[in-house]
């Protein structure tokens, strides 16, 4: 008896460049492919370096640099979602992105086909909560924008999901504490490309040199940007913080007074950051609200220690082993932890051992192929 197989027609709202989110929707399409699902991504335009068989660009290239020269992304947002319902067959599997207007996901489900969202985030009633209470706590105000109408459009969104695709354990529980049916979420992870793990054998130095530590990422309040500088400045090190990222102007007043600290570097954010990865010798991000941050799992490649937040690193950081998880209000915790990675080579060697090898189970060709498996249990179940 033949084998059954399922189509599935992903879209990303985002271009497919060569890192972001649009990247890691290529690269889970590509790797979704097996005998019984068949898996192709639509998306408004794509980077020229991007050759895929299994993406395609709804506008011709002509036709999105146009509407992007003009500033007028929402009017090709609007010809992408056009485009992508048009190449919907009735049992096509639709995998939407976050982006993807309530209008399309309306429109799909009175077609009857079958939903799957993909959750990069926590739910943002839940993201909400966490950032308004720390907005109180600091006195700020404006370091989100997250509103009553998009947790009202992402809860409507769930709703007409028929399967939700979840990166992280803290993802996962965000819906559940939503009122998402548990048996609707399919919890995965995010990955790396098997070039993104860095040969590091001759960077590894264990000597008593002064090292450097990397944050990877927006500098924002939600990335916990204030907490590591406070951190960093107390725990004493004879070593380099580097941040490297663009940085939010609702946090410039917080960072002001680190910008002429010497051992701490402001870096905005680099093209090539393999680079920085693998002249540094610490990973360090402790997020208050996160998915599953594709920088981490770079640092895993990289064979970095990490340093991170449950929300940085639940589901892919192993507590003790690749690194150490830490609330991201511990300033105990992560003083020591600091002081302890910095002052131990060989502690920062095991640690980065590990770290390399963990990289192996995240690679999108195994993402990719677990969440195949995830979603034909359910199909076939269905």
């Amino acid at each position: 008896m033949a084998t059954q197989q399922h189509k599935l027609l992903a879209f990303s709202p985002l271009p497919i460049l060569n890192s972001g989110i649009g990247h890691a929707a290529i690269s889970i399409v590509e790797s979704m492919n097996t005998d019984r699902l068949n898996a192709r991504l639509i998306s408004p335009s794509s980077t020229s370096t991007i050759h895929s068989h299994y993406q395609k660009n709804a506008m011709p290239s002509l036709v999105s640099r146009a509407l992007y020269k003009f500033n007028l992304p929402h009017i090709l947002h609007t010809l992408s979602e056009a485009y992508f319902y048009h190449q919907l067959k009735p049992n096509d599997i639709a995998y939407l992105w976050p982006g993807t207007s309530l209008t399309l996901y309306r429109k799909i489900k009175a077609k009857g086909n079958i939903i799957i969202s993909e959750n990069i985030n926590c739910h943002q009633k839940i993201s909400k909560k966490i950032l308004d209470t720390e907005e109180q706590r600091l006195g700020f105000t404006g370091t989100h924008m997250i509103t009553k109408k998009s947790i009202l459009n992402e809860t409507e969104i769930h709703r007409l999901s028929d399967f939700i695709f979840s990166p992280s354990p803290l993802v996962t529980q965000s819906l559940i504490d939503t009122n998402i049916a548990q048996e609707k979420i399919l919890q995965s992870s995010y990955g790396l490309h098997k070039y993104q793990q860095l040969d590091t054998s001759s960077e590894f130095k264990k000597s008593e040199r002064p090292i450097t530590a990397i944050f990877v990422g927006r500098v924002g309040m939600r990335k916990g940007i204030h907490l590591l500088l406070d951190y960093w400045k107390s725990a004493n090190i004879n070593g380099t913080l580097k941040i490297i990222g663009n940085i939010e102007d609702s946090v410039r007043s917080l960072i002001a007074n680190y910008q002429n600290v010497s051992n701490i570097q402001f870096i905005n954010f680099l093209p090539e950051i393999e680079k920085a990865y693998k002249s540094a010798d610490i990973f360090i991000l402790p997020s208050l609200e996160e998915g599953s941050p594709l920088v981490t799992y770079l640092a895993l490649g990289a064979g970095l220690p990490c340093l991170v937040s449950p929300m940085a690193g639940a589901g892919v950081i192993t507590d003790g082993q690749e690194g150490f998880i830490i609330e991201p209000h511990d300033k105990n915790g992560w003083v020591t932890a600091l002081q302890k990675l910095f002052t131990s080579p060989s502690l920062r060697e095991a640690q980065s051992k590990a770290a390399r090898a963990s990289s192996k189970t995240f690679l999108w060709e195994n993402v990719g192929r677990q969440r195949s498996k995830l979603l034909l249990e359910k199909l076939e179940g269905k």
